[in-house]
């Protein structure tokens, strides 16, 4: 018995240096995407008129397939409207972002979106269990709802237990 387990031992000894080894591997970087700085899982509430119409949900902000430093998709992931939109990134440096007539993209759900006043504020959010994050806002419209002007605000999504709703 104590021949196998020594064999074995070696085995897994052998593999895991092997398995060390970073050949070729040295050089990769992953890089960033062109919009990381609006990018991100968010926690946010929907407001109307400042008052909340709903708890902390994830809302999702990423690149498009270009990686285009003018370019952002906004993903509610199937909540208030189940909006999943295209806009404009009005200036990277400043972390805005909005735009006009979006098309939703998703399946069953021909609206438009208006954007507006898209902002992310860095570490300006503090987190229901005090952390400090980054802050986004923005507002919306929808074509089957006009003149309804919706607030979306929250944090980005830090990772931590006690921040996760």
């Amino acid at each position: 018995m104590k021949k196998y387990f020594k064999i074995i031992a070696l085995f897994f000894l052998g593999f895991s240096i092997i398995s060390c080894e970073d050949d070729g591997y040295e050089d990769f970087n992953a890089g960033e995407t062109a919009v990381q700085g609006v990018s991100g899982e968010w926690y946010v509430k929907i407001l109307l008129d400042n008052q909340p119409l709903s708890d902390y949900y994830l809302l999702d902000t990423y690149n498009t397939a270009s990686n285009s430093a003018d370019t952002l998709w906004i993903n509610d992931n199937g909540n208030l409207y189940d909006f999943k939109v295209k806009t404009p990134v009005t200036s990277l440096d400043n972390k805005t972002f909005g735009g006009d007539n979006l098309v939703n993209q998703v399946e069953d759900y021909e609206i438009n979106v208006n954007i507006n006043n898209g902002k992310v504020l860095t570490n300006e959010a503090l987190t229901e269990a005090g952390n400090v994050s980054d802050s986004i806002y923005f507002e919306a419209e929808f074509s089957d709802d006009p003149g309804t002007i919706y607030q979306f605000a929250g944090y980005r999504r830090t990772g931590f237990v006690e921040d996760e709703h």
